[in-house]
């Protein structure tokens, strides 16, 4: 009995030392970055599916965001892949009409965006032009930002960590909508972003092949 009660003492120990690295490195993640979801000042613009994204870091350390994975890289004013999570009222997820891009990380330094301690990103997202929301009416938003830290730079087993936003409502003006689409339509397709090149080796903005990025998130 004596046996059996210092193997349960000591399994006790473990699971409550594993639920407390469980619980640090979900803290981790919770400190280290904030993701927030909102709507512009402009009716019109809120009404016709743009929201604003922010990601601030809130660590010591620089952050690495993947350029796929983030909606802050979106040349051509379309997203890279399948990035947010759209329901309407009933809960039923909105369908994805942009595309999917895989990209290489290679030069590593370029597949990435970089966060400095203390830095906040912010910038204006379509999401009409990606999701359809022509039905209009109420829709529920939310989206989960992967990260790294420096090490990935290094290391290809580096995990990422993973952080939720808040989840946003937004009212859709179905005229709106339907104006931008055909807007749209009306300029024709622009070019896929396919690889990473030395558009702006600096600022670590992605290449499309024929085209740079329009614009760069804000920094507030």
């Amino acid at each position: 009995m004596t046996f059996l009660r210092g193997v349960g003492a000591r399994l006790f120990l473990i699971a409550s030392m594993l639920t407390l690295s469980s619980q640090a490195n979900s803290s981790d993640a919770d400190t280290a970055l904030s993701v927030t979801l909102s709507l512009p000042a402009s009716k019109d613009k809120a009404e016709a599916g743009i929201v604003i994204v922010t990601i601030s870091n809130r660590s010591s350390t620089t952050r690495l965001l993947p350029k796929p994975l983030t909606p802050l890289q979106n040349p051509d004013g379309h997203l890279l892949n399948n990035i947010f999570s759209v329901t309407n009222a009933k809960g039923e997820k909105v369908e994805f009409t942009g595309r999917f891009v895989h990209v290489l990380p290679e030069p590593r330094e370029q597949f990435y965006i970089r966060l400095a301690p203390g830095d906040t990103l912010s910038k204006e997202i379509n999401l009409a032009a990606d999701y359809n929301l022509r039905a209009g009416g109420l829709f529920h938003v939310r989206y989960t930002q992967s990260f790294h830290s420096l090490r990935s730079l290094e290391n290809d087993d580096t995990p990422a960590v993973r952080v939720d936003s808040n989840e946003l409502d937004i009212w859709i003006n179905t005229s709106l909508v339907s104006m931008a689409v055909e807007h749209r339509a009306a300029l024709g397709k622009s070019s896929l972003p396919l690889m990473l090149s030395g558009c702006d080796e600096e600022a670590g903005s992605l290449r499309p092949l024929r085209e740079c990025p329009p614009s760069a998130p804000s920094k507030t």
